[in-house]
């Protein structure tokens, strides 16, 4: 099932058998927030969406698009101890983006401060898989 954003944010939800309450609570947002995103009467925020992929390994591109598979594959070539690694990244992730989701609450100093540090972890990041990458070409 392809259908709209709205359709399969709903699959995402029964796929992992859950009621609109229970998936709202995994999330940190109103279930009444669900239930809108679900019916299309609300747009989902980039970082709910994130938030989602994360924390049910969800293909990002699938739910906004419905290209490809809905989750994504864990990297098998990984040992016992990288998956771990994997595992607990991806819990401090979504508990990163979960408190991301309050950023309404900062004021513009703030904001602007919150901006900057991620904007220069992107950078970072960004530079680091470029590095990556050009080592795997040598």
């Amino acid at each position: 099932m392809n259908g709209t954003f709205h359709d399969r944010f709903r699959e995402v939800r029964k796929a992992i058998k859950v009621t609109q309450k229970i998936f709202a609570e995994s999330l940190g947002v109103d279930p009444s927030h669900v239930s809108q995103l679900e019916s299309g009467k609300k747009q989902a925020s980039r970082a709910l969406i994130k938030l989602i992929c994360l924390q049910f390994n969800i293909n990002e591109e699938w739910l906004l698009s419905g290209k490809g598979e809905m989750t994504r594959p864990v990297p098998s070539n990984q040992t016992n101890e990288e998956q771990s690694v994997y595992v607990s990244d991806r819990q401090e992730a979504r508990e990163i983006l979960k408190r991301l989701m309050d950023i309404k609450q900062l004021n513009r100093e703030e904001y602007i401060h919150l901006k900057g540090v991620i904007e220069g972890l992107h950078r970072a990041l960004k530079h680091r898989r470029d590095e990556e990458t050009m080592d795997w070409k040598i």
